[in-house]
């Protein structure tokens, strides 16, 4: 292999030999980014000129990606056209050309020629001069060009030729007449390099990126006549571009490498930024906002937890005669016929690199431009996967969907994408297969199953006291929290189903306990098959007509502690009123514990103190009102004996007031504490525990 210069190295990753490299390969991710492998023959006689097609706004990806790979080297760097080439100032009213032109190109040199000559000169602008009469005056215009004879008028419609001498004004024209060509369709360039070998004949490889239209991905779950499931995965793919791809190895990738668009192939000039040496304002407060961490869950599938087993569907019903038995029997043979002569499809490779996923066809594709194509990427025979039924409330209140309980058997991960389920070689409808990684099970509902009806009803539920306990001043109180529900099943068909009941907890992370109630049978006790977020799924199998009933009972034990303790704070008091009300007046478990009994005694004593204590203080308060009204009444009155009584009452008034507040209120808030201090004490003596010996545990 030849020696690449430091020079050519600046533009290309080393030109290097790749072994196997197929001819003419696109790879497309699912985030719309397409890997191009081209192969080109170079000859050693004559330099070979290679030219690769590209949307202008595609070139940057190209140039940030572009590697070559062959034992050639590089005569010249790769060049291309800037795709802003086409920027500039001058527009063009494709309705009145020259007026736009004499508008906007006042100043430049121009030679006008007209049937009476030619006439040069600098463009000046526009006249328009008033013709006819008022009513029906129209303009006539002329271009003003500015000679040596002085400015001349040249009518715009006897003006035959109109050119520009300066190089630059004509290049601004091309670039407007580029412009409105690129809304009709985009513009494309060309990223050019040549390539020279010393071998007499040698393939060379260019690799590079571009976007494309994101690849999707298309399922068929086909019932065998077995039970078992084929899986067959389709890409979709488009070929959103102006060329041909014509017999390439065509691969797509599950994955999502990070991909933006960049300036590479534009031209640009810097702008230089203003400095100023004062600042025009000062430094103000900076305020940084703070980060929330981010907590990843790892997701997983649903775990199956159902046994193995094909569901068995039978293929008729009470036929009416023989011939009608015989026509059904033509009829399903062919449909057999349909699932086990399916015709062959292209084969594809599929492999795992890092995080991706990439399926290749075995053979060379071709898809035209503008035009799509599905092409096939795998085939795989499904041994765990079976058809089951699946019931959630939330998603049909009375009937359940026929659904694949589906495991990933292909051996490398599966991208979300449609999926068309088969059965009996008939379309039985359509569901979106999740991404999911090998050995992940899902359930794919398809089809509303309209022969089975299921009703959910909430059955009882009970707050139940079981257990009380008394201890430094607290009550601990144990209840028993049930809820029951009921499942009813009927089927009116004549198969036999598995079906699967999402039961939707009513208690947080209760005990519980299921039974199936059948006709003529015992109660069959049922575990969870699956532990879903807000509940349990259970597994069921339903005969043919057969009527059941799914019960699940549910119970939770709650403690909650009531402290009777308390500070002596004005808002703060002894709850012993929840004794009263709880224990003792309900006629509860403990309404006759003495110790309860001589607490309550204790608290009524407390209650009258306080009754005593609020009284006294209210007399103090009529007190201050008599007063008031006495002092009006002596300031109106005057030497007589009713006034003379007034003084004697004011000084009586203030005198029990005296009493009240220094003698009788310390007394009896110091009583209250006293008998405060007797209840603390009981209550932190207070001892007693009662079970309920009908506790359940269920």
């Amino acid at each position: 292999m030849s020696r690449i210069s430091s020079y050519e190295d600046t533009f290309l990753l080393n030109a290097l030999l790749k072994q196997n490299m197929p001819h003419n390969r696109i790879v497309i991710f699912s985030n719309g980014i397409a890997d191009v492998q081209r192969s080109y023959v170079v000859r050693g006689d004559a330099p070979t000129r290679i030219s690769i097609p590209v949307r202008q706004d595609h070139v940057g990806d190209v140039l940030a990606s572009l590697n070559v790979f062959g034992t050639v080297r590089l005569s010249s760097p790769p060049s291309y056209r800037p795709v802003n080439q086409s920027d500039g100032n001058l527009t063009l009213d494709t309705k009145n050309v020259l007026e736009g032109l004499a508008d906007q190109l006042s100043g430049a040199h121009a030679s006008v020629d007209t049937a009476a000559g030619v006439v040069e000169g600098v463009v000046v602008g526009l006249h328009g001069e008033p013709e006819g009469k008022p009513a029906e005056r129209t303009y006539l215009k002329s271009l003003v060009v500015l000679g040596p004879s002085g400015f001349v008028r040249v009518a715009l419609r006897d003006i035959t030729a109109l050119r520009f001498a300066d190089a630059g004004v004509r290049d601004e024209i091309d670039k407007a007449l580029k412009r409105n060509f690129q809304k009709i369709k985009p513009h494309s360039t060309f990223v050019e390099l040549t390539l020279t070998t010393a071998e007499t004949e040698t393939e060379a490889v260019l690799q590079y990126t571009l976007p494309a239209a994101a690849w999707k991905i298309s399922y068929r779950l086909i019932a065998q006549t077995d039970g078992r499931y084929e899986l067959h995965g389709f890409a979709v793919v488009d070929n959103n571009t102006d060329e041909d791809w014509n017999d390439f190895r065509l691969a797509v990738v599950t994955g999502e490498p990070i991909t933006f668009s960049t300036d590479l192939a534009e031209s640009k000039t810097p702008l230089r930024q203003r400095v100023n040496v004062v600042r025009s304002d000062a430094l103000s407060a900076v305020e940084i906002e703070e980060g929330e961490r981010i907590l990843m869950q790892s997701i997983a599938g649903p775990a199956a937890g159902a046994p193995a087993g094909a569901l068995k569907m039978s293929k008729s019903r009470g036929l009416e005669s023989k011939q009608s038995q015989a026509k059904v029997s033509r009829d399903y043979a062919s449909m057999d016929l349909m699932v086990e002569q399916r015709a062959d499809l292209p084969k594809a490779t599929s492999r795992e690199i890092g995080d991706f996923c990439i399926f290749e066809a075995d053979e060379p594709v071709t898809i035209g431009a503008n035009r799509s194509a599905i092409v096939p990427v795998f085939q795989t025979a499904l041994a765990e996967t079976r058809s089951i039924l699946h019931y959630n409330e939330s998603n049909h209140a009375e009937r359940s969907f026929r659904t694949v309980q589906f495991k990933n058997e292909t051996g490398h991960p599966l991208g979300r994408g449609v999926c068309t389920v088969f059965e009996t070689g008939t379309y039985a409808g359509s569901c979106v297969l999740p991404a999911s990684v090998i050995g992940e099970k899902t359930l794919l509902a398809h089809a509303l199953e309209s022969g089975v009806k299921i009703r959910r009803k909430y059955v009882s539920g009970r707050d139940t006291v079981i257990g009380l306990q008394l201890s430094q001043g607290a009550c601990s109180i144990r209840r028993m929290n049930e809820k029951t529900y009921s499942y009813r099943v009927e089927s009116l068909k004549d198969e036999t189903f598995e079906l699967l009941v999402d039961h939707e907890e009513g208690l947080t992370s209760p005990k519980r306990r299921a039974i199936v109630k059948r006709r003529n049978s015992d109660d069959e006790p049922l575990e969870p098959s699956e532990k879903l977020k807000a509940g349990v799924r259970y597994l069921i199998t339903l005969a043919p007509h057969e009527t059941l009933e799914l019960v699940v009972y549910e119970s939770r034990v709650e403690t909650s502690v009531v402290r009777f303790i308390v500070g002596e704070g004005a808002k703060e008091e002894l709850k012993t009123a929840y004794l009263q009300e709880t224990l003792i007046a309900s006629n509860g478990p403990l309404s006759q514990h003495p110790g309860l009994v001589r607490c309550l005694e204790i608290q009524a004593e407390l209650d009258t103190k306080k009754q005593e204590i609020s009284d006294a203080v209210s007399e103090t308060a009529r007190l201050a009102e008599r007063q008031e009204r006495l002092r009006k009444n002596i300031a109106a009155g005057g030497q007589d004996a009713q006034t003379a009584q007034w003084r004697v009452d004011l000084g009586k008034a203030e005198n029990r007031i005296l009493e009240i507040d220094e003698q009788l209120v310390p007394r009896l808030r110091e009583e209250e504490r006293t008998i405060r201090n007797r209840l603390r004490a009981e209550l932190q003596a207070l001892s007693a525990d009662w079970e309920s010996e009908s506790t359940t545990t269920s």
